[in-house]
């Protein structure tokens, strides 16, 4: 009876580890033949990591690739530009070259073979195209300003892009055909992207910090793409103090200086608001108070003010602040100290 048993129970051990010998033989011959292949016996692609995927004309692309499945350090590694070997080398995962002009394409070519000799492929076609950014702040200046206009707080800025895209028989895509997508730091702003939507109102107003603003703009099919930033600082407008004369009118030529002497019988003064916000000044938003040796003058009202000899002497300080009502940081002051020398002026009434 034991010696049956003991028959049995070496048969059943037999029948065991053959059994475990044949699954772990299969097992390994499936590992072998899975190489290369993710969840579920999907191949992995190789990855292709590209800095500056949006080149313009003439610049440097780089590229890097990687694949988790296999060891690329000891695979063959060649790179192709336009069918044409470039490069080749035992774990050379990384190639960088130069796209061409407008209007040019280069197709680049990866090809890894492992040392089992099973082989991956990937290719990226490159097209250069750029795109200019142009942008002004809907902030006042006078008229013979030559300068460009500095942002205030708070205030609207208009962006314009206006990109360059060649197509390789030299014509050019026309703007209103591409995609573009403006972001603020990077996070695309709401309702700006669209097809031909190549201007933007930004309103400061809405984020309380400088920050990039930008443009993505592309085809259709996402194969032609360029992007461009620039970065808008918030600054403080200012009042510069002019003379208008009854007869020139405003003379902008020459700012007076913060020292002033009274030489004339009479003098107005214009307060011209730089870089306050246009639309604000349109619609009397602006609060001025104008104030002389620290009084506030309450019957001078606006943007000017006329100054007129009297028999006192000495000196005396004058001050303008601006408020904007509706964009509470826009404000600024300035100070003109009035002198007044024995032999040339004497004190003033308003």
């Amino acid at each position: 009876m034991k010696k049956n048993l003991n028959k049995k129970i070496i048969s059943l051990v037999a029948i065991f580890t053959v059994s475990f010998f044949i699954f772990s033989h299969n097992a390994f011959a499936i590992d072998e033949e899975l190489e290369g292949y993710g969840l579920g016996g999907i191949p992995q692609e190789l990855n292709m990591n590209v800095l500056n995927e949006a080149p313009g004309p003439n610049e440097e692309v780089s590229i890097s690739i990687e694949n988790y499945s296999i060891n690329l350090y000891t695979s063959q590694i060649s790179w192709y530009k336009n069918n044409i070997l470039v490069e080749k080398g035992v774990g050379k995962k990384s190639f960088s070259f130069s796209v061409g002009e407008l209007g040019t394409s280069d197709t680049i070519t990866v090809i890894v073979l492992t040392k089992d000799g099973k082989q991956f492929i990937k290719s990226k076609t490159f097209v250069p195209a750029e795109v200019d950014l142009i942008w002004e702040s809907n902030s006042y200046t006078p008229p013979i300003y030559k300068g460009k206009t500095i942002t205030p707080y708070r205030a609207v800025v208009k962006l314009v892009a206006i990109p360059n895209f060649i197509n390789q028989d030299g014509s050019k895509i026309n703007d209103d055909e591409l995609m573009y997508v403006w972001k603020k730091d990077w996070k695309i702003i709401n309702g700006s992207q669209g097809i031909g939507k190549n201007v933007l109102y930004f309103d400061m107003a809405k984020d309380f910090r400088d920050g990039v603003l930008s443009v993505e703009v592309s085809t259709t099919d996402n194969s032609v793409r360029a992007k461009t930033s620039v970065r808008i600082n918030e600054s403080s407008p200012k009042i510069i103090f002019y003379e208008n004369d009854p007869l020139l009118g405003i003379i902008f030529e020459k700012a007076l200086d913060q020292n002033l002497d009274l030489l004339k019988e009479e003098i107005t003064i214009s307060a011209q608001p730089f870089f306050f916000s246009k639309d604000d000044i349109k619609n009397d938003k602006l609060i001025y108070k104008w104030k002389l040796n620290s009084k506030l003058l309450n019957d001078v009202v606006g943007d000017f003010i006329t100054l007129k000899k009297g028999e006192d002497k000495g000196t005396a300080n004058l001050s303008l602040n601006i408020q904007d009502k509706n964009r509470v940081m826009q404000s600024a002051t300035n100070v003109l100290n009035i002198n007044f020398d024995d032999d040339r002026a004497s004190l003033f009434n308003f």
